[in-house]
């Protein structure tokens, strides 16, 4: 891992952490204290986790540690770390992922707006609904990296871009797998937003009892209406 200027500020008091790979030992909690035993190591903080990526660790507010630690845990599926706990202080990656994502949804829906729209589509909701689906289309059919960037792109353009530009640049240099997930997982969250968007029905325009009581059970005063304009229906 690449050294940055200022890339953690450890906490004072260092701590033995032991993690445990539950798929690999049904009981994580009594292995980890029987493995710090072994080393010596009192009071550990035992964590269960069975791939731990480093946005993983980040969020667990601990340091990143090295390949050949990663490649142990990979093999035993057990790892004893003794480190302080730490923090990314420089580096708000969630929350610039956040915004590298939702400004380039932002650039899409502008794009959009930009085109002609269908006259015959009046519904708001409608609009919306369409927009969404055309913003979802535009950066769900991009390639992974293709799509990264385009969110990276998009995080210089906003306003916390302005203002973050140097150390997400340096986070993109340091970390580049630690954005990428990052990244990849705010896209996540935010398509399914869109999804949800993209499929909400068209507005019901026929409120007849036959096709739609539980929506004429909210008003009784249309069901009365409605009642009495049957009066005047001819019957068959």
């Amino acid at each position: 891992m690449a050294k940055s200027a200022t890339p953690i500020v450890p906490v004072l008091v260092h701590r033995s952490y032991v993690l445990v790979d539950p798929t690999r030992h049904p009981e994580p909690q009594l292995t980890g204290i029987q493995w710090a035993r072994r080393e010596k190591v009192v009071d550990p903080t035992i964590l269960g986790v069975s791939d731990p990526t480093p946005l993983w660790f980040v969020e667990a507010g601990l340091a990143i540690p090295s390949a050949d630690a990663l490649a142990a845990f990979a093999r035993h599926g057990i790892l004893l770390l003794q480190q302080a706990p730490v923090g990314m202080m420089p580096y708000r990656v969630r929350a610039w992922a956040d915004i590298a994502v939702d400004a380039a949804i932002a650039t899409a829906e502008q794009n959009y707006d930009g085109q002609a729209e269908d006259a015959r589509v009046s519904s708001k909701a409608e609009r919306d609904r369409i927009r969404a689906a055309a913003v979802l289309t535009s950066l769900d059919g991009l390639t992974p990296d293709v799509r990264s960037n385009a969110f990276v792109e998009a995080f210089g353009r906003s306003p916390a871009g302005r203002t973050s530009l140097i150390p997400f640049t340096q986070l993109q240099q340091d970390h580049p797998d630690l954005l990428a997930e990052a990244l990849d997982r705010s896209w996540t969250d935010r398509r399914t937003k869109l999804e949800r968007s993209a499929a909400i029905e068209a507005p019901m325009r026929d409120i007849r009892p036959s096709q739609h009581p539980a929506q004429v059970d909210r008003w009784p005063i249309l069901r009365s209406i409605w009642s009495r304009l049957l009066q005047y229906v001819p019957r068959r």
